[in-house]
């Protein structure tokens, strides 16, 4: 058997540990996040942990087959991650205020237009691997969940932020 028919990634126990921390930060991020005294710790973590599936990403790309649950563990991961340290900057770091007085109270509705960037953009990364086209950019495949899941995560905020009108700052 090749060496490249091995599919790279993590191990299963990388794996769930890695599902695992996201979740932990999850919790404390929702359960605990208002009074917490350690909300830069929190933010710094969820920093760590956003960067940690990038970079194995990254790692895992060069090769020709990559485990499909390294995929979904590290898109999962960057989602739980991104999301909490956007809601940690708006919220608790006063960005959803700053953002109100820059942009007004509006600045909620405009979350649409960078869903929607961030949308098209893994659009045209999807249409990217289409046998169709003749002419591919050289960015990796494993990188198109990864631009979806901004935008979904961009689109949760929206909504939080709706809710719990933080443009009301």
């Amino acid at each position: 058997m090749e060496e490249t028919s091995v599919p790279a990634g993590l191990s299963d126990v990388a794996e769930w540990s890695f599902a695992l921390a996201a979740l932990v930060l999850l919790g404390w991020h929702l359960l605990l996040g208002r009074g917490d005294r350690l909300k830069l710790v929190r933010l710094l973590c969820a920093f760590a942990l956003l960067l940690a599936p990038l970079f194995v990403i990254g790692l895992v790309s060069a090769r020709p087959l990559v485990r499909f649950s390294t995929i979904v563990t590290c898109t999962f991961v960057y989602a739980v991650s991104l999301f909490v340290a956007v809601s940690e900057i708006l919220t608790l770091f006063g960005g959803a205020a700053i953002l109100t007085r820059w942009r007004g109270a509006k600045w909620v509705k405009k979350l649409d237009y960078v869903y929607f960037a961030f949308g098209s953009l893994g659009a045209v990364l999807a249409v990217n691997r289409m046998n169709a086209v003749g002419e591919k950019l050289s960015l990796s495949d494993l990188f198109v969940p990864i631009v979806l899941a901004s935008a979904l995560v961009v689109r949760v905020i929206k909504t939080r932020a709706e809710i719990n009108e933080w443009n009301k700052c």
